[in-house]
């Protein structure tokens, strides 16, 4: 599966349907057209591929974001930095 935008904002709607939708659930179902009719389509494979990829896609924002706090936000870290301002 290719890693890009347009799969890591389709990733959650495609696995939130498919979860709600039971293990049973396929297109005859009458789920509709659209994401929840192509979430029934999607294998279980292929949702746990999705899950893989947006772990990977967002973990590293989720870090930087919990680094940049650490240091500029934290009010238990007396080293704390202003933020674009160099400490020297």
């Amino acid at each position: 599966m290719d890693l890009n935008r347009r799969t890591m904002l389709r990733a959650p709607m495609v696995v939130g349907a498919a979860l709600s939708a039971g293990p049973r659930a396929h297109a005859s179902t009458g789920m509709g057209r659209g994401v929840a009719a192509s979430a029934s389509s999607t294998s279980e494979t292929d949702i746990d591929q999705l899950i893989t990829d947006a772990f990977f896609y967002a973990f590293p924002v989720h870090d930087l974001a919990r680094v940049r706090w650490g240091a500029t936000a934290n009010l238990l870290n007396p080293q704390r930095m202003k933020v674009n301002q160099l400490g020297h």
